[in-house]
């Protein structure tokens, strides 16, 4: 499953901590967003996991990025994937 978290970006040292607490692996990207019609910017965490416990970890992890960020919600996609990862050697 492909996570994606969308929030604020606001104290983005404080998230990868958060984050990384809970996942070995996972990309941050800084983007521009809209709410409202207002313009922001923003974050986009991304974190691929086909563990039974990720969707708990994510929920816990957004409560705690609205709580910190004093934001009212943060915007969650959960999006089925293949995922390989491949070497020099083929696929590992």
């Amino acid at each position: 499953m492909l996570y994606r978290i969308h929030t604020q970006n606001k104290r983005k040292k404080f998230i990868e901590q958060l984050v990384s607490e809970h996942f070995a692996g996972f990309s941050i990207y800084e983007q521009i967003g809209y709410w409202k019609g207002k313009r922001e910017k923003s974050l986009c965490i991304e974190i691929i996991s086909d563990s039974l416990a990720a969707a708990l970890k994510i929920t816990m992890i957004c409560k705690t990025i609205c709580g910190y960020n004093k934001q009212n919600c943060v915007l969650v996609q959960a999006i089925p994937v293949k995922v390989k990862l491949i070497g020099i050697s083929g696929r590992l």
